[in-house]
């Protein structure tokens, strides 16, 4: 269960990076609002997508840091 619980979480980490970069693509997610914000010059929205992406990540990696701790604290 605390593997399956790690890979939960990790993959919830790579999904939530990957989507920027897949809307720059085509491909939807936060990277559209973000390339259509580029393609416009509307620097100001471009910083404020960006800076919400880099908030969240890091915000997740935190949350999803302190679950790990916690499980394998639950484990010994």
């Amino acid at each position: 269960m605390p593997s399956y619980s790690s890979f939960s979480l990790n993959h919830l980490e790579i999904a939530v990076r990957s989507a920027s970069t897949l809307g720059l693509v085509g491909a939807g997610g936060i990277g559209a609002p973000l390339i259509f914000a580029i393609q416009a010059r509307s620097w100001d929205k471009v910083s404020i997508i960006l800076i919400g992406v880099v908030i969240t990540v890091f915000v997740l990696d935190l949350i999803t840091g302190i679950i790990t701790i916690c499980i394998r604290l639950l484990i010994r």
